[in-house]
């Protein structure tokens, strides 16, 4: 079996945890500054920790009801609410910066 929940499960928190990396790409922002920069980079961590926080709730859930009755459809959903998660968050930013 290639795709195993339990790797899946934490390839995709890792890559949403990371996420914040790609963040300043994401927002057009300017910071100017050496503190600003620290305090920018300190929510970074704390959003992407929050991130991956909210991505395990149902990320979990899916992973403890299906990982052991059925392997395949757990890793495919799992993946399927990686690429949910990220659409839901580029809608969230999308919103709150052209309002």
């Amino acid at each position: 079996m290639l795709l195993r929940p339990t790797r899946v499960l934490i390839t995709t928190t890792c890559v949403v945890g990371l996420s914040f990396l790609v963040s300043p790409f994401v927002t057009v922002g300017h910071v100017y500054g050496a503190s600003a920069w620290a305090s920018v980079m300190a929510a970074t961590v704390v959003a992407a920790l929050l991130n991956s926080v909210l991505f395990l709730i149902p990320g979990g859930a899916i992973w403890l009801a299906l990982r052991k009755r059925r392997p395949t459809p757990c890793s495919l959903a799992i993946i399927g609410w990686c690429v949910s998660y990220f659409g839901l968050l580029l809608l969230l930013f999308m919103r709150s910066c052209c309002e």
